[in-house]
This record gives structure tokens, C-alpha cells and sequence, in this order.
């Protein structure tokens, strides 16, 4: 009798711990220089190629892409972008003024002469952080002709700190030279996606000659399809001088940048572009 109550007891103790078990869920890592907003479901990641393989045209933009919030510095910018390029990201631009800068994620997209068109009449120039994997990378040609920045976005929209480092710096740099291929000119500017990013990230960047570009105005516009006024909302709650903005190629926030380029300006905001690194003194030059 005394062995049946105990093999019962075991028993129901198996049966307690498999049903906590099952009720336990998994805590997403956030990456380490992230804040605020968690990461998007596992499922929803894009996975890093192992080869030169490309991302369909219609996978830029997608609600995969979304941004985990970045941390702001407290005190002004660590760098105004010297050369050669620090491993240090900026945040924001020093400015005197009443200056923004407004920064377009994901692209290129279906969606992007659609934008181009609205830049072009609002006369404001932008940055757009791109994925060298895309089909409709030839865009780039156009996108310089019209007086905008492009900057890198990576080949295809891994989590860079998860990489081999190796493979990371592959998404770095043969992203950085596709680009310039299709555009014609140097790529300057480098924006990891979701914002993460480690030591060896920052420096792989700066040993290509990219600064790394993240942000202090984060729109949300990818969560808010079914509610793009809140994009404005968000922006001119945080907006101030020298604010980088950040935005992506997205439906509703194509919608919006109309209304949203007008908020700005009515609040007295001007958009620049980004300064460009200043050229290194050619060796033995006077003055040395």
C-alpha cells in the first residue's frame, strides 16, 4: 500500500510540474543598446543569407522591419561627422536653427517614387537607409539625381550583433558597395536595422568609412496602419533642433508626409541633409 501512495504521489507531482511548465513563456531577447520597445516576434525576423542573395522587391517595407527604440545621449553629439568616420553612432545633428533631418527606412519599395514624388514637391531633402538586396536597387540613380542621401540599410535586414562577424561585416560592406554601384556616388551613412548594434558593428562601419546614423524621433509609423495620424502625433510630440526623424517606406506613412512635412514647418522646422564627411588633407599638403 505504502509504494502505490508513493508511485501516486510521484505521479501527481510530475503532472503539477508538466502543466506549470506549459504555462511558462519565453522572454525575447532585446539587443544590447536598445530601450523601450521590444522586438518583433521570432517568427517575423529577417534571416541573414549565408551567400549574395537578394530580397525580393516586395519583401522592403513590410512590418518586419520594425525599430527597436534607441536610447538618447544626454549631451550633444558625439561627432559631426569628421574623417575619418568614428565608430561613435550620432543621434542628432548640432544645429543653430530650427533644423531637422528626415531619415526614410526600408526602402527600395513600390512605394518609393510615391515618395520621391511629395519630397519633390514639398522641396525637402531626405536621407533613405536602403537594402542593397532589393530588385529596384537601380533606384538609387534617381534618388541621388533629386538631390537626396542614400545610406546603407544592410543587404538584407538581419540583427547584425547575432551574425558570425564575419557575415556581418558582409552585410556592411557589400551592401555599401552595391549601393554606390547603382547610385554612382560614395556612401557615407550606415543605419543598422531595428537600431542594434554592438562594438564590432560601430567599428566595421567606421573601417568602411560609414557613420553610423540612428535616431531621437522614432514616428512608430510601422505599427500605425490602421492609425496614421499618430505618426504626426509622435513626431512633433518629440521633435526639437537638430532631430534626426526616423520614417519608413510604409502605406500609411506615405499617406500622412504631406501633413507631417507641414506640422513641421508651421511648428518652424527646416530640413536639411545630412553634413558629409569632411575629406582627409591630401598627404604632404601646405600646412602640415
Amino acid at each position: 500500500m505504502g509504494s502505490f501512495l508513493s508511485n501516486l504521489a510521484k505521479a501527481l507531482l510530475l503532472i503539477t510540474l508538466l502543466a506549470h511548465a506549459g504555462s511558462v513563456q519565453a522572454v525575447p531577447v532585446q539587443g544590447s543598446q536598445s530601450s523601450g520597445s521590444p522586438p518583433p516576434p521570432a517568427g517575423d525576423l529577417k534571416q541573414a543569407e549565408p551567400t549574395g542573395g537578394s530580397v525580393p522587391a516586395e519583401e522592403a517595407g513590410t512590418e518586419e522591419d520594425e525599430p527597436l527604440a534607441e536610447s538618447e545621449p544626454a549631451g550633444p553629439p558625439t561627432h559631426a561627422l569628421p574623417h575619418p568616420a568614428s565608430p561613435d553612432p550620432i543621434y542628432w545633428v548640432p544645429t543653430e536653427g530650427m533644423e531637422v533631418v528626415l531619415t526614410i527606412d526600408d526602402g527600395p519599395s513600390h512605394l518609393t517614387e510615391g515618395f520621391l514624388a511629395i519630397l519633390a514637391a514639398e522641396e525637402v531633402p531626405a536621407v533613405f537607409f536602403w537594402l542593397a538586396g532589393s530588385a529596384r536597387l537601380p533606384l538609387a540613380a534617381e534618388v541621388v539625381r533629386q538631390g537626396h542621401q542614400l545610406g546603407t540599410h544592410t543587404i538584407s535586414h538581419p540583427r547584425l550583433p547575432r551574425l558570425p562577424p564575419a557575415e556581418a561585416e558582409r552585410q556592411i560592406a557589400e551592401s555599401k558597395a552595391a549601393l554606390e554601384a547603382a547610385a554612382g556616388v560614395p556612401i557615407h551613412f550606415f543605419r543598422p536595422p531595428y537600431g542594434e548594434h554592438d562594438r564590432h558593428t560601430l567599428e566595421t562601419a567606421a573601417a568602411h568609412g560609414l557613420t553610423t546614423v540612428l535616431w531621437n524621433v522614432d514616428s512608430r509609423d510601422w505599427a500605425l496602419a490602421d492609425d496614421p495620424d499618430t505618426i504626426i502625433a509622435n513626431v512633433m510630440a518629440r521633435v526639437k533642433p537638430g532631430a534626426v526623424i526616423l520614417i519608413h517606406e510604409r502605406t500609411q506613412t506615405l499617406a500622412v508626409l504631406p501633413a507631417l512635412i507641414r506640422a513641421l514647418r508651421e511648428a518652424g522646422y527646416t530640413f536639411v541633409p545630412l553634413a558629409e564627411p569632411v575629406p582627409a588633407p591630401a598627404s604632404g599638403a601646405s600646412g602640415e
